[in-house]
């Protein structure tokens, strides 16, 4: 087939024509989009570079006609909706960000963007105070932005709202002096005023259409998902996607690309290459094969349907068995999809005690080995392959290791290094384990650390301020070190060795099983009771906590110590 021609023009337009076009429900998001991913910062320094007059980059539309109404987008867009006694739609290809922003400048409100975090455009501001009485004192200083976002001000910000949807014989105005007003509705004409260029994209494939975005967006902060649901967009696989991911609650921030990985491996498990491009092109034919036959579409949504309901049975899953909160504890995404394929194969039902068997040594090796980050997606496609077998064959299977765990992956590993999977099996272990208070001896709720533990739950066993002359960062930062603890009491121990602040409640019987409960050696030839050099003692007591986390991953795995980890 001969490559189609694609004519383009480009027309320059006001903000205010841009708006009055909103207004009319002319423009429209289509579901190849994204959602809104800008915060508050962006939108205000967008704001700022129109008032000085800088570039914007353009927008581009695909103008076509109501026939393809079928692509609009109508959720989670910012931009007023389309109309549908309008004759013709403008798509919004690029630039829905910044006319988002535009839109939601003038009209305030609230929203939460792809990140989930709130964004709320009553705090854009414009700053009205002098030059002088904000430090600056040349012209080399104007750099300094007068937008911002922030809770404004009375007596120096006007919202960004106020400042443009009130003409200029608004009573709004009137409590200004005639001067400040006259400054402010300078702004307001600049912002109004400014040209954005427009470019038109006349086509009727929406192939084209497709290819323009994923062409102008490479290079870009457009993952593997974004492509996929590009390509796939009459399938309306991102708002199946969502949908999704909000029925997963705590791990609703879950890549998306992991899911869809997942189901095209569930829709074709002899697909064996598992790189962006080989996705996206089983998608391309698959979403052809469906859209052209009416069975395969009545297939297609029976079969999400199956995926949505496995999906929420690994999450489930993987919170009562593994104690895995979300997606912040959780130490790869692939291991919710290995058992999305696992729950697929055996019909939604919980596994039984032999699969447990395999399932186990599964999860605490893929996180301590890191085997779906270091070693790409080929593990990944690999387990799918045995969590099939694992479902439909009767006779019990053994999870196969490539090679031991080396020790020093959890020595090495610091308590800082959030996405770390060696971290998040930490966090893992340490709450399965029940912490407790090492005072009262009381279990500690779990709701105690939140989503995830953060700084103030996790406790240096020896002080940092004890060791950092003796000790590299890296050392007395160590996972061997930390224990989870309640804020207040993590606080109340300070920079003491762990013998003196142990040591008044050391004759208490439930000392020994609180620090049990910490995977803290606590007996009484333990390093941690031991007088003498800081340095000396410190590395004893390293080493005797790494063999007690190594046993405690072990057993959690169902195995030896020396079958999951390699002798130090």
């Amino acid at each position: 087939m001969e490559n189609s021609f694609v004519k383009q023009k480009v027309v320059l337009k006001s903000i205010k024509e841009v708006l009055k076009h909103l207004d009319e429900g002319l423009f429209a998001v289509p579901k190849l989009q994204r959602r809104f991913v800008w915060d508050g910062r962006r939108s205000a320094q967008l704001l700022d570079s129109m008032n000085r007059g800088m570039p914007i980059g353009s927008l581009m539309v695909w103008r076509t006609t109501r026939r393809h109404e079928v692509l609009l987008r109508t959720d989670a867009t910012l931009l007023p909706p389309y109309k549908d006694h309008q004759k013709e739609i403008w798509f919004l290809i690029d630039g829905q960000q910044r006319l988002s922003s535009i839109s939601k400048a003038r009209s305030g409100g609230k929203t939460i963007n792809d990140q989930n975090k709130l964004v709320d455009f009553g705090k854009l501001v414009y700053s009205y105070k002098s030059y002088k009485s904000i430090g600056i004192t040349s012209l080399t200083d104007v750099a300094h932005s007068r937008f911002a976002y922030r809770t404004p001000h009375p007596s120096h910000d006007v919202t960004v709202q106020e400042l443009l949807s009130n003409r200029k014989n608004s009573p709004f105005w009137h409590h200004f002096k005639s001067t400040r007003r006259d400054s402010l509705f300078s702004v307001q004409d600049r912002i109004l005023s400014y040209k954005i260029p427009i470019v038109f994209i006349d086509t009727k494939q929406l192939e084209d259409v497709r290819e323009i975005f994923l062409r102008i967006n490479s290079g870009m902060t457009v993952n593997t998902a974004d492509r996929l649901f590009a390509r796939a967009s009459k399938l309306d696989l991102r708002e199946k996607m969502e949908e999704l991911l909000k029925s997963l609650t705590d791990f609703s921030r879950l890549e998306p690309g992991t899911f869809l990985q997942t189901f095209a491996f569930l829709k074709n498990p002899q697909g064996r290459d598992v790189g962006g491009k080989a996705w996206e092109a089983w998608l391309t034919k698959f979403e052809e094969e469906v859209t052209n036959c009416a069975s395969q579409t009545k297939q297609f949504l029976k079969d999400w349907v199956k995926f949505k309901v496995s999906a929420e049975r690994a999450a489930r899953f993987l919170k009562d068995q593994f104690g895995v909160r979300g997606e912040a504890m959780l130490p790869s995404g692939y291991m919710m999809g290995a058992l999305i394929v696992f729950f697929w194969h055996h019909n939604q039902q919980r596994p039984t005690p032999s699969q447990l068997s395999f399932i186990r040594p599964w999860f605490w090796f893929t996180a301590l080995g890191s085997r779906y980050t270091a070693a790409g997606l080929k593990p990944f496609i690999n387990d799918c392959g045995e969590f099939i077998r694992l479902a439909t064959v009767r006779s019990s299977l053994k999870f196969k290791t490539e090679a031991k765990i080396d020790p020093r992956r959890i020595n090495d590993t610091s308590y800082g290094r959030r996405d770390s999977s060696v971290l998040r099996a930490f966090l893992c272990l340490m709450e399965a384990n029940k912490p407790r208070d090492l005072e009262s001896g009381a279990e500690i709720p779990i709701n105690e650390f939140g989503a995830v533990p953060d700084r103030k739950n996790l406790h240096h066993i020896f002080a940092r301020h004890q060791l950092k002359d003796s000790f590299p960062q890296s050392s007395y930062n160590s996972i061997c070190n930390i224990c989870l603890l309640a804020a207040s009491q993590n606080k109340s121990f300070g920079s003491k060795l762990p013998r003196k602040y142990l040591a008044q409640l050391q004759g208490k019987k439930l000392l020994a099983k609180a620090m049990k409960s910490h995977l803290i050696p606590y007996k009484p030839s333990a390093a941690i009771w031991q007088r003498g050099h800081v340095r000396s003692v410190f590395k004893q007591f390293k080493k005797e906590r790494l063999d007690c986390l190594c046993v405690a991953f072990a057993r959690a795995a169902g195995l030896p110590k020396n079958n999951l980890f390699a002798a130090e």
